[in-house]
């Protein structure tokens, strides 16, 4: 692919696609970089973000190699979580060697292979020739995949560069796949998110000689649902009730959910009351009990509390996505920095191993 038609998916992604507060963090890094110079005078403060991220799109092809780079380490609204074992680094030199990853470098010659999934080509889709990225703690392969698509209520067509990352830990057993949301626009199916991380999996497997497991996070979910955790929260949770009905709950902005929770909250204000009562008071903790217990819960969101409320990270898990075995992870509400994303994969882990050595405490 020639470069001018690269740089075109690349700036009509961050125009069209990103949302205005990753716009406004990318300019701000880059006039760090000096990158971008402030040239425009404009009294509207939004214009002038929008002006010099275009200009320094089209002009500068370090702005261009930073998308790049940024990729690897943004957060992303999506994640799927693997338990790996068997890796070969032996494989993972002979891809370099054979030309079937591109190690990342900063010669801004040098670009991402993008690639097109046709849902409808007779041959089957693949993932191949993902950019290559590692640090301290993590191997990152990024797969590049393009789409056009029509802005909608108009005959504008407009080009996207998409991401899918694995994420490899080098701390813990734990594979990830990170992807953004995408417009309908773009999508190719409604399975599409499923289907991309099948052929994300199935490179790994395939090419990395990986074994890899679900990641179940049901008893750590339903660990926290029953416990009372200082910084971790359910927020919200739909339950299927064993009588038929259907009931999404969202908690408060004290993070106590309705109904059950709130039930709770009574119960331990007035607890020398309901002591009073024992027979009232088991008949609402077996009320409580049975309900929780019986309900099946195809979705849970949990909230890692901060001090700061609007950095509440805030992750919803839906179970058996599409009846796949896996869990899909959807960050929600606006996510700044890729250490808050590692943070929950670290919290879950230790979540996971603490469960391990201590199954009662399910």
């Amino acid at each position: 692919m020639e470069y001018e038609l690269y740089k075109d998916y690349v700036s009509q992604t961050v125009t069209n696609s990103y949302p205005k507060y990753i716009r406004e963090i990318i300019v701000k890094i880059l006039k760090d970089k000096g990158i971008i110079v402030d040239e425009l005078e404009q009294k509207d403060e939004d214009l002038t973000i929008e002006a010099s991220l275009s200009k320094s799109l089209e002009e500068h092809q370090e702005a261009i190699k930073f998308i790049e780079e940024w990729e690897f380490i943004r957060p992303y609204k999506h994640a799927v979580l693997f338990i790996y074992s068997g890796f070969n680094q032996g494989a993972l030199e002979r891809l370099k060697t054979v030309g079937e990853i591109i190690p990342f470098v900063a010669d801004p010659e040098v670009f991402d292979v993008l690639l097109a999934i046709d849902p409808d080509s007779v041959a089957a889709p693949r993932f191949q020739t993902p950019t290559f990225f590692e640090d301290d703690s993590k191997l990152y392969f990024k797969f590049n995949l393009k789409y056009k698509g029509y802005l909608p209520g108009t005959n504008t067509q407009t080009k996207l560069k998409y991401p899918i990352l694995i994420v490899i830990h080098k701390d813990m057993p734990v594979l990830e796949v990170r992807f953004d949301r995408i417009n309908t626009y773009y999508k190719d199916g409604e399975t599409f998110y499923r289907d991309k991380i099948k052929l994300a999996t199935t490179w790994a497997e395939v090419n990395l000689a990986l074994n890899l497991e679900n990641f179940n996070l049901q008893p750590i979910l339903d660990y926290v649902d029953r416990s009372e955790l200082p910084d971790l929260t359910v927020s919200a949770k739909r339950m299927d009730l064993k009588k038929g009905g259907k009931v999404t709950l969202e908690s408060n902005k004290d993070y106590v959910l309705p109904l059950l929770g709130e039930l709770k909250e009574l119960m331990k204000e007035h607890e020398d009351e309901f002591i009073k009562s024992p027979v009232i008071n088991q008949l609402l903790i077996d009320f409580i009990t049975n309900t929780e217990e019986t309900s099946d819960l195809p979705w849970m969101s949990l909230c890692w509390k901060n001090k700061v409320k609007t950095k509440d990270v805030i992750v919803k898990f839906q179970h058996n996505y599409y009846k796949e075995e896996y869990t899909l992870l959807q960050y929600t509400g606006v996510l700044k920095e890729l250490e808050r994303m590692d943070n929950v994969t670290k919290h879950l882990i230790e979540l996971k191993d603490k469960l391990d050595k201590q199954p009662d405490a399910i």
